[in-house]
């Protein structure tokens, strides 16, 4: 699956689990912090297809798709490559750490930005 993929990439390179990784507390508070980021993006885009429809969700993926090439491109990617697109569309539902606090900021506001779209749609 894409989170359990995301989870043993991440946690190879950036967390330092070591003897007793079970009751490491920023083992499991990554690990739930990325399952929810993961779960939270699929809501909005489910959501965004059953609520408003198919339109919507197509400009949604544009919309996110180019916000976060321009932030695979500030974080140091190239603009055209293979690995840049790839990190772009991975970037659209989940992000990793090599990236600052701000972009996983900019991430959850996308979430919420998504969610408060549905609800005025709602009503």
């Amino acid at each position: 699956s894409v989170s359990a993929r995301y989870v043993v990439f991440v946690d190879a390179d950036y967390i330092n689990v070591g003897r007793g990784s079970c009751l490491n507390l920023w083992y499991w508070i990554s690990i739930i912090y990325r399952v929810l980021s993961i779960i939270a993006s699929f809501v909005v885009f489910v959501m965004l297809w059953v609520v408003v429809g198919g339109i919507w969700i197509l400009f949604w993926i544009i919309v996110s798709f180019v916000g976060w090439k321009a932030a695979t491109y500030r974080n140091g990617d190239a603009i055209c490559s293979a690995q840049a697109f790839g990190n772009a569309v991975r970037n659209m539902i989940a992000l990793t750490l090599e990236y600052r606090w701000t972009y996983h900021l900019v991430k959850f506001i996308q979430d919420i930005i998504g969610m408060v779209i549905i609800v005025i749609f709602l009503y």
